[in-house]
């Protein structure tokens, strides 16, 4: 609900979706046209079959972009730890992981300069990481952001990081914390 809001608000000219699982928040973020585009990012290979098939099932093949990378702090290969069938929301980076699977930046995947962003990042304890490899497009832009933080730890580093990126803490509900720069 606080996307949504946040999104008819701003108008962003992205939604990016980073640990996108099977697309709930890309396909609802396309089926209430928050953005005229949107790229979401799933590693796991059994959710990203998934993101695809929601995104045809709902007809959003020319609106939402899927990508089967992980994102994190820099472009190289990392392991992934695949989660078991009855909650495959779980997977997650782990240097025990299993399956290889290649891990971009957002300042390398996506490039923009004074634009409207809204970021989803949910990646199961790596999301401290993908701030750190997005701090240009962070800097340059401004908007919404929700990112879970597993831990109070977790969230304060991840509150300096975006504030030093010009982006305050607006509200902690739960696991998320919610941020927003404005022009």
């Amino acid at each position: 609900v606080k996307m949504l809001t946040a999104c008819n608000r701003l108008r962003p000219t992205i939604f990016i979706d980073v640990g996108a699982n099977i697309g709930l928040y890309s396909c609802i973020a396309a089926a209430h046209q928050l953005a005229p585009r949107i790229v979401a990012f799933e590693p796991d290979p059994r959710n990203f079959s998934g993101l695809k098939k929601n995104i045809i099932l709902n007809g959003f093949g020319d609106l939402i972009e899927a990508r089967p990378y992980a994102v994190g702090d820099s472009d190289r290969d990392a392991l992934l730890a695949i989660a078991p069938i009855d909650n495959t929301g779980l997977s997650a980076i782990q240097s025990n992981g299993t399956h290889s699977v290649h891990m971009t930046s957002l300042d390398s995947a996506i490039a923009l300069r004074d634009e409207k962003i809204a970021i989803k990042i949910d990646v199961e304890g790596h999301e401290q990481r993908v701030p750190h490899g997005a701090t240009g497009l962070l800097s340059r832009n401004s908007g919404f952001a929700l990112i879970e933080a597993r831990d109070d730890v977790a969230a304060a580093s991840t509150t300096e990081l975006m504030r030093s990126s010009g982006w305050p803490l607006i509200e902690r509900h739960g696991l998320n914390l919610i941020f927003e720069k404005f022009d």
